[in-house]
């Protein structure tokens, strides 16, 4: 089985990137946070819903995260944004968010 992968540029702050990727027509989130506050949190969090409302339009109804098993912050960070853990599997943690 080959594995298509297509990547696209969803949110482009200074402070943080959101970026999509589709393997195999399964639709993955990245979010890179370059600055951190309060005020950086509540303005990610809109953003976050705006996509995600965006991207049910589009016709998507999940979307998926892998964090490294080890890395504590980013699977707490996963969980501020809804993102709900699926499946821990060799040092992987696959998080899931219903959007529709």
């Amino acid at each position: 089985m080959s594995v298509t992968r297509k990547f696209k540029s969803l949110i482009n702050k200074k402070e943080y990137e959101v970026r999509a990727e589709i393997i195999n027509e399964l639709l993955f989130l990245h979010c890179t946070v370059y600055e951190w506050s309060p005020s950086i949190y509540k303005k990610l969090k809109k953003d976050w819903q705006v996509t995600l409302s965006k991207l049910s339009k589009y016709g998507y109804v999940t979307v998926f995260s892998v964090v490294n098993e080890s890395d504590t912050l980013t699977i707490k960070f996963n969980k501020m944004f809804g993102m709900k853990e699926a499946t821990r599997e060799n040092g992987k943690v696959l998080f899931s968010q219903e959007i529709v």
